[in-house]
This record gives C-alpha cells, sequence and structure tokens, in this order.
C-alpha cells in the first residue's frame, strides 16, 4: 500500500504537534535544537528595527560644513618623522644622480645639487654579472614586450598568470634541479616563505646577521626565535642541544622548526658553512630555509649548494632574488613539489600581488641561459675581483704616522673587510667596518661617511651602509654595525679596481686614526649588555 500525501496535513497543527512529539521521543535534544533555531529564526524575523533614520536637525547646515572643509589637514602620504629621517641620510651620505645603465662605470648627469657631472668607478651596485646592461637581455626583453606589452593584469591566481611566468618557473626547476615558483617582487619574497610555513608556537633558530626581510618575517609568522652567534656552528649545535634537552624535560608537543641563513649575508658579505648546517639539521630533524640572493651567479652558478657540491633539494627552502646577479626583478622559492604548491595559496607575496611583468621574466631565462654556458668563467672573474678589492684595502696596523714610517707592527688594524677566513675573500659583497675594539658605533660612521665622500670626490661611487630603525633593539638579536659597503662586478677591470681601492685605502688611513673609546661613546651592544 502507498502512503497518500495531502499537503492539508503538513499546513495543520495537528501535523506539526504529531511530528515535534514523534521527534521528541526519537531524539530529544535534536528536537529542541530544531526548535530553539525555528524560535531565534522567527525572532530575528520579528524583530522591529531600532535604528532611527536621521532627521533634518541630524544634517550639517552648509555653513557648518564649510567650516568643517577649512579646518580639515590632511595627513601627508610620508610621515613627517619619516621625512626628516630621509632629509638627515641625504646630507650625510649625499646624492649623485646617474643616467643611464649600471655597469661598471656610470655617468653623473649633475642634475642633484650635491653631485658633479662626470664619470665614477661603480661599487654600488648588486648587477654583479653586468647582465643589466647585456645586449642579449635587452634584445629578447624587448621582443617580449613587442608581443606581450608590458603589464600582466594581476595576481597568479586571478587572472595574472600568462605562459611566460610558466615558462620561467620550468627554467628554473630544470636549471637547479627542484620545483619552482616565481615572486613578483623580492620585497616581499623572504617574509612570504617564512610566514607560508611557520607559525605561532613554531620554533625559528636565526642567524644574528640575518637582513631586515627575513627577520621582519620571523616576527610576522609569531613563531618563537631564538638567535645564534653569525656563522658560527658550535653556537647553533648548541642552542639545537638546548632546545633538545628542554624539550625532553618538559614533554612538549612536537612543533615545525626552522634553521634560517643567507648564503651570502648581505649585512656582512660573509659566505655561510652550508655542508656544516645540512649536517645539523639532518641530525637535529630540522628544515633548512636559505636566502641566496647575493652568491647566486658570484660565488658559483647555482649559488651556495653549487659551491659546495650539494644538492639543492638539502634545502628544504631556497630562495633568492632575481635583482641581483640576474638583472631583473622578483624572486624565486625552490622545493619540492608540496613546497612549492603550497605557496601558491599562504605565500602572502605570491596571492596578493600583481605578477611579474613578462619581460622581466624573459630577461630571467635569457641571463640563466648564458649562466648555464659560460657560469663557470662569469663567476671566477667576479671571484678574482673581489679577492683583488679585499686583498687590496686590508689593513696591516697602525695609524697614519706608523703607517708613514712603516713602524705598524705593534698596532691592531684599524678596520676589516669581514670573514676573517679565507672563504670569505671571494665573496663580492664587501663590508668595511673599522675595528669596534678601538672606535664606538658613532665614531665610525662619522668616519666611514668622511671615507664614502672622499671617495665620491675622486671618482669612486661608494656610500656607507643604511639601515631602517625596525632593524635595531631587537630582543636578543646584535644591531648592525656601520660599514662601507663595497660591490664588485665581473665587469670592472683590474686597474679599476685597484684605483678604486687605492682611493679609498687612502681616505681611511687619512681619516681613521686610533682614538680611545669614551664613555659617552658606546656601541650599542654594551649599551645592551649593561641594561640585561
Amino acid at each position: 500500500d502507498y502512503v497518500s500525501f495531502d499537503i492539508n496535513h503538513v499546513l495543520s497543527l495537528d501535523w506539526w504537534l504529531h511530528h515535534l512529539a514523534s521527534a521528541y521521543r526519537d531524539n530529544p535534544f535534536h528536537m529542541l535544537t530544531e526548535l530553539g533555531l525555528i524560535v531565534l529564526i522567527l525572532f530575528v524575523i520579528l524583530k522591529r528595527d531600532q535604528r532611527r533614520a536621521p532627521s533634518d536637525t541630524d544634517r550639517l547646515s552648509e555653513r557648518e560644513q564649510t567650516q568643517l572643509i577649512k579646518e580639515w589637514q590632511p595627513e601627508p602620504l610620508v610621515p613627517v618623522a619619516l621625512r626628516e629621517q630621509c632629509a638627515a641620510l641625504k646630507a650625510a651620505h649625499g646624492t649623485v644622480h646617474v643616467g643611464g645603465g649600471t655597469g661598471a662605470v656610470v655617468k653623473s648627469d649633475g642634475n642633484d645639487d650635491d653631485s658633479a657631472r662626470g664619470e665614477y668607478i661603480n661599487l654600488s651596485s648588486h648587477n654583479y654579472l653586468g647582465m643589466a646592461m647585456n645586449k642579449e637581455v635587452l634584445s629578447a626583453c624587448q621582443s617580449t614586450i613587442e608581443k606581450y606589452a608590458v603589464g600582466s593584469c594581476g595576481p597568479r591566481g586571478f587572472y595574472g598568470t600568462m605562459d611566460i611566468h610558466l615558462m620561467l618557473e620550468r627554467a628554473l626547476g630544470q636549471y637547479f634541479g627542484n620545483h619552482a615558483i616565481i615572486y613578483a617582487d623580492y620585497i616581499g619574497c623572504p617574509a612570504s616563505v617564512i610566514t607560508a610555513f611557520a607559525k605561532r608556537g613554531d620554533l625559528l633558530l636565526m642567524d644574528d646577521a640575518c637582513h631586515y626581510l627575513m627577520t621582519q618575517g620571523a616576527l610576522l609568522s609569531r613563531s618563537n626565535v631564538i638567535w645564534y652567534a653569525h656563522n658560527n656552528m658550535e653556537a647553533l649545535e648548541s642552542a639545537l642541544q638546548t632546545v633538545n634537552e628542554q624539550c625532553a624535560q618538559s614533554n612538549a608537543a612536537l612543533t615545525r622548526r626552522f634553521i634560517i641563513t643567507e648564503g651570502v649575508f648581505h649585512n656582512t658579505g660573509d659566505i655561510c658553512r652550508l655542508p656544516k648546517l645540512i649536517e645539523l639539521k639532518e641530525r637535529y630533524k630540522y628544515r633548512l630555509v636559505m636566502d641566496d640572493s647575493h652568491a647566486l651567479g658570484t660565488i658559483h652558478a647555482k649559488g651556495t649548494p653549487g659551491f659546495f657540491n650539494v644538492r639543492h633539494d638539502k634545502v628544504d627552502m631556497y630562495f633568492a632574488g632575481m635583482d641581483k646577479a640576474l638583472a631583473s626583478t622578483g624572486g624565486f622559492c625552490l622545493g619540492n613539489k608540496e613546497i612549492t604548491h603550497h605557496q601558491t595559496l599562504s605565500g602572502a607575496g605570491y596571492v596578493f600581488s600583481a605578477s611579474a611583468p613578462p619581460f622581466s621574466c624573459v630577461a630571467v631565462q635569457t641571463v640563466l641561459a648564458l649562466l648555464a654556458e659560460h657560469g663557470k668563467e662569469y663567476c671566477r672573474q667576479v671571484m678574482d675581483n673581489a679577492t683583488l678589492m679585499r686583498t687590496a684595502l686590508r689593513d696591516v696596523g697602525g695609524d697614519g704616522d706608523d703607517e708613514e714610517d712603516g713602524d705598524t707592527s705593534n698596532k691592531p688594524p684599524r678596520w676589516h673587510t669581514g670573514g676573517g677566513d679565507n672563504l670569505s675573500l671571494i665573496s663580492p659583497l664587501i663590508h668595511l667596518r673599522v675595528n669596534d675594539k678601538l672606535f664606538s658605533d658613532e665614531q665610525a660612521q662619522q668616519y666611514l661617511d668622511s671615507v664614502a665622500a672622499q671617495a665620491r670626490e675622486q671618482g669612486v661611487l661608494v656610500f656607507t651602509a643604511v639601515y631602517l630603525p625596525q632593524e635595531f633593539g631587537i630582543r636578543d638579536k646584535s644591531d648592525p654595525k656601520p660599514s662601507l659597503r663595497i660591490c664588485v662586478s665581473r665587469e670592472h677591470t683590474q686597474q679599476q679596481i685597484k684605483t678604486a681601492a687605492k682611493i679609498i685605502k687612502d681616505a681611511l688611513v687619512k681619516t681613521v686614526v686610533h682614538v680611545p673609546k669614551t664613555s659617552s661613546s658606546r656601541t650599542n651592544d654594551e649599551q645592551k649588555q649593561e641594561e640585561n
């Protein structure tokens, strides 16, 4: 027998009472939940709107509107404090208005008040291979612009992905032997990679000299950060052992753990100890994150892993900027398939930024092809020039009078070019710093600013390193030290390097003299130690 259906039964009160009673017998909790939801829906529908419609008395009169408009003062797009800081930096460091590309020699057109017209030996560009003005690269970019125009319209996940982007990711994967994902802007790349994987409660062991973008990524991830002494593998191993002991005693929950470092450090120019890092990360079960922007195409055609003859898949998250040796813009990240695919939804710089212009992607592909063919020769030229520059700038000790007399044996060196070992001699990024045992940070900054100004007056384009205020005062992390930043490229001739080094060293000998540190000119690190 078939049960007949009558709509009138459903609309009747008896049917609903019978249904509720039956439902209550079968499952009282379910029935009460349904009843509560029905009551809530009826309440929301029948609730009277308490908002009062604006009346004429609530509206501003024309006179009041005019008065408010006159009184309104818009906030500046650039905060006043930041403008003052930029003006102070300009006054301290000076400016040179450069026309044309950034090669080994640049020309100033004298359009700035502080710059004179003339040629400079360029020691201020990260164009390590000279590819920014390479004819093959420029020709490939021009052809791409003629075909694709300039922009790519939107984010990769929306409608910004073009065949050029996919071709570059495949080219990077084939070149390095791992999966790749590209970012349109390098500034967002380090923080995006770190925050895509590290979250609140996770643990990051970071080198003390990691640059600002990586530091911001660590802070944005809200993970627990332990800073270890710069490039000190004993300090890192000690920190790893301490973490293991604390976890064993407290029986803490398992979290994601990362070691974060750089290949060639942006703030020091030193080369990391990659083989030891890989040994430690595998022994203690950590993931290794590395920014290799300054090593790629300089110490080796495939960066720090290539220099140490290590496979790139040994570095769990390997990223680099394409705005240095690759002569373009943006950045990329290498990893296994899961790591790169995860960033398509979790990498903020990938998800929310417009995709890279097609011509910039073609520029990178062209440089990769040149590196595949001539990389060994290019890197040898860069490393030879870097070694020559560092050797020529070396201080044997003494002061100006001692050096004239030839007596420098009993005096410590007044400045150094970092590293302290033969490995760092080949790094093309040189941070010349004065001896912090002899001079305070304030004295060092004054000396180096003076040296840079003297060098520019004699045709060497060099500046002291500039750090953001946010890079200072981070708990348990050393503040950056004043330095004269020198960038050596493949295009520099030996004569240009010798000339520039002599000008800089003569200015150093003239300017940097032994003056005992006063109590009022202590370094920031000394003040921190006293406070602790």
